[in-house]
């Protein structure tokens, strides 16, 4: 059966008189729907690499166009009715190959022995997108930066240096306002990373949504190996977000990630920064309980009896009332106030115990709290949320849940 595709070419080489390239179309698509080959003129090149990559190009087939040019396949190459590499990608819609073979240097002007460019043929396949492509390819630039964004994310480092040698512009942004190393950063394509800053990528560029720098970012994720090199490019390591004013420090230790938490100390992160809501980077991690944080926190001077603006927390509350006895042995280990009032007169044993966590609420009164109180009883349990594995979560979190209802003794038979 002629694919719609090539019903579509035929009336376009209808009506421009091109009727060899109707013979060229129907063939292929017959020699598809019975299982031949893609291109049967490909077998009569010289090159047999060229066959192939017209035929990755045909089909849309990125990483393998990528591997053939690599092998010295011809971006340029043609079948023996004239098509171009560039023509088959642009005939059949492949907007990311097109945007790869005019970076590789595929001259757009190329025409087939029926006189059509590749322009023609995306416009006769009705490809709005690659005739766009096509039509601005004038503007070098844009594709290349386009390029470069694209590549950054899949972490395609020959295509970056690629876009880069061509003339892309190392800053350029994407719709979202991320950059080539905003993007690489996200996903931890440290290679990439390297890259994007050997060619100037400006490390204080933050993400349009949040503000956050990529150092914010990788330390968040606990990338350690971009942490490192970005620190070692000149990374502010006290830049704070405009939005919630995180720092660096602050989010690696509120996702737990103490060898970027090290780094950051290594290189004078001032631990007592406080966010927009009061927190500093002790209270973070004391809320999510990580004692191999709050050590090191503490170590290079972190303010044991910092309060927070917002609700008037320490990081002895905080850890109180998220149940994180090892944090909280370990506060009190470094002079946590044990009765302090937040802003509802709540103290860290009270947050205790109204939370339901008799250990904690152990740990307090052995060391003196004050007031007296009763546990409530609280049962927990582990459901799957929404995760981000790549982001570094766990894809687990824990809520409360009734307790199940006990059943009144039975009478003895």
């Amino acid at each position: 059966m002629v694919s719609l595709k090539a019903t579509r070419l035929r009336a376009h080489a209808l009506a421009s008189g091109a009727l060899v390239t109707l013979v060229c179309l129907l063939a292929g698509s017959l020699a598809n729907a019975q299982g031949g080959d893609l291109l049967p003129a490909a077998k009569n090149l010289a090159n047999p690499q060229e066959g192939d990559v017209l035929s990755a190009a045909k089909n849309c087939n990125l990483p393998r166009v990528g591997e053939l040019l690599a092998k010295g396949a011809d971006v340029n190459a043609r079948d023996k009715h004239g098509w171009t590499v560039l023509m088959y990608a642009s005939a059949n819609g492949c907007y990311r190959v097109a945007r790869a073979l005019i970076v590789k240097g595929a001259r757009i002007d190329d025409r087939a022995e029926d006189g059509e460019d590749a322009l023609d043929v995306a416009r006769g396949g009705r490809h709005s997108d690659v005739e766009s492509l096509l039509a601005q390819a004038a503007t070098k630039g844009t594709i290349q930066s386009d390029d470069l964004l694209d590549a950054a994310e899949d972490g395609d480092l020959q295509r970056v240096e690629a876009a880069l040698a061509s003339g892309a512009d190392v800053n350029a942004k994407a719709s979202n306002g991320d950059t080539a190393l905003m993007t690489a950063t996200y996903h931890g394509h440290a290679d990439v990373v390297k890259a994007l800053l050997a060619k100037g990528a400006n490390l204080s560029l933050s993400r349009l949504s949040d503000g956050y720098t990529p150092l914010i970012e990788a330390s968040h994720l606990g990338y350690i190996e971009v942490v490192q090199l970005l620190l070692a490019n000149g990374a502010d390591v006290n830049h704070a977000a405009p939005g919630d004013g995180w720092t660096a420090l602050m989010a690696a230790s509120d996702n737990g990630k103490a060898d970027v938490v090290r780094a950051l100390l290594d290189h004078k992160a001032n631990v007592n920064l406080v966010a927009t809501d009061g927190y500093t980077a002790l209270i973070e991690a004391s809320c999510r309980g990580y004692p191999e944080i709050v050590q090191a926190l503490l170590a290079n001077g972190a303010e044991v009896n910092h309060r927070a603006v917002e609700n008037g927390w320490t990081a002895l509350m905080a850890a109180s009332y998220f149940g994180q006895a090892e944090v909280v042995k370990e506060l009190l280990a470094k002079g946590a106030e044990l009765n302090h009032k937040d802003k509802d007169g709540e103290t860290a044993v009270t947050l205790a115990a109204e939370e339901g966590y008799p250990e904690v609420v152990k740990i307090l009164k052995a060391r003196g709290a004050a007031g007296t109180t009763s546990v409530k009883q609280r049962c927990y349990a582990n459901v799957v949320v929404d995760s981000e594995p790549e982001a570094g979560y766990s894809g687990w979190t824990t809520k409360i849940v009734p307790c199940p209802a006990k059943k009144p003794p039975q009478p003895a038979k």
